[in-house]
């Protein structure tokens, strides 16, 4: 019994943390985005933080985009990579 209560906390823990540690890492992002605005604005002037700021929403845009994309050219790799092999093997 008690050894089912863990696997459970545990599978419970990991499915948290896939859907916190991504969360806490966009806020992470938003904390550095907003400190780098904060020293550009008082070392450049307000020109400086809107191209900052520009620049790096864009990039938290792009990151989930390129994730996803990314993702599936892994994964059609590594099928072409499974498929080969057991075209080869079977030879």
């Amino acid at each position: 019994m008690r050894d089912k209560i863990r696997f459970y906390s545990k599978e419970r823990s990991h499915r948290i943390l896939n859907i916190a540690i991504p969360s806490g890492l966009n806020s992470l992002l938003d904390i550095i985005n907003l400190s780098i605005d904060l020293l550009m604005i008082g070392t450049f002037g307000a020109s400086a933080i809107v191209a900052v700021g520009v620049s790096l929403n864009f990039i938290m845009l792009l990151l989930p985009l390129a994730r996803l994309f990314l993702s599936e050219i892994v994964l059609w790799f590594h099928d072409f990579w499974e498929q080969t092999t057991k075209r080869l093997l079977m030879k």
